[in-house]
């Protein structure tokens, strides 16, 4: 009989799209590292992988810090858990914001917009066009902001 462990196998934790491309940590790791390269394309995979993983994490963040401050409101009547979080949480916060922005703002280079585009969801259904540009499809040539990223031209290192 086989063990669970014996096997040679590599795995990732990953979510198959289609069976052609897997969104991993690699694509969500991919997006951390461009926190500050507003310019430049976005694959739908890094887009995917870095919005859905932030989403996840931000719900379980959320889920944390609400137990917290319900722990305190029992224990103490206070609903702050304390201040000296704070700072750090507004920090985490503020570099979430930028993170997002740019990776939205690269995604919507690789449709062939102007990053002034994600403008769009402020007004009313404006946030329905944007998820239409972030599902559409890559230029497929070079535009404004670089080479195609599936080309061998614009391949991006995920290593």
């Amino acid at each position: 009989m086989r063990s669970w462990g014996s096997h040679r196998r590599a795995h990732s934790w990953c979510l198959k799209s289609r069976g052609r491309r897997r969104l991993s940590m690699k694509w969500y790791l991919l997006g951390w590292k461009r926190i500050f390269e507003f310019s430049g394309r976005s694959q739908r995979s890094e887009y995917w992988a870095f919005t859905l993983i932030n989403l996840l994490l931000l719900m379980i963040t959320w889920s944390a810090l609400l137990m917290i401050s319900a722990t305190a409101l029992i224990q103490s009547g206070d609903p702050r858990p304390g201040s000296a979080g704070e700072p750090l949480l507004v920090a985490a916060i503020w570099i979430w914001l930028l993170g997002t922005l740019s990776c939205k703002i690269r995604r919507l280079h690789d449709t062939g917009r102007s990053g002034f585009w994600y403008l769009i969801s402020l007004i009313p259904l404006g946030s329905l066009v944007f998820l239409v540009f972030t599902l559409q499809d890559s230029e497929p040539a070079r535009n404004g902001w670089g080479p195609n990223p599936k080309s061998p031209e614009g391949t991006v290192e995920l290593a």
